[in-house]
């Protein structure tokens, strides 16, 4: 192949790929709303780092804090956050119980998706961090 279509390549190649902002996940504070089955909703923040070993993930629904484990973190790839917490117990609920959540990015950034916690099912959405940084402090 001659050095201007592999120019030519590698430029459409550079072109066509998304961009890298778009694949990265701001470390920082997110914040948002939890919509339960009776849509009610509240407040949330997620406060999240990214590492080159994975990432740490707190998640707070009206007070009350879980994390996710080091033994099963949270994974972000093609533009889904996916991850489980530790035992939480969402408002108006009884029983702490894990939540396992599903979310997809938009153009923006926005976090948007199901997360299922026992036989419930609630919605989640976080806005990135104004201020937010890549990668760990």
């Amino acid at each position: 192949m001659s050095a201007p279509v592999s120019r030519l390549l590698l430029l459409a190649v550079l072109l066509a790929a998304p961009g890298a902002a778009a694949q990265m996940l701001p470390s920082g504070t997110w914040t948002g709303t939890l919509t339960d089955a009776d849509g009610a909703r509240h407040a949330v923040n997620a406060t999240l780092e990214r590492c080159a070993t994975g990432f740490t993930l707190d998640l707070s629904v009206a007070g009350r804090t879980a994390s996710v484990p080091e033994s099963a973190p949270a994974t972000w790839q093609r533009g889904r956050l996916r991850f489980t917490t530790s035992r939480l117990r969402l408002p108006g609920t009884i029983l702490p119980r894990p939540l396992a959540c599903d979310l997809s990015s938009d153009d923006a950034g926005t976090l948007r998706g199901m997360c299922a916690t026992g036989n419930a099912q609630v919605r989640m959405e976080l806005t990135p961090p104004a201020d937010g940084a890549f990668g760990c402090d």
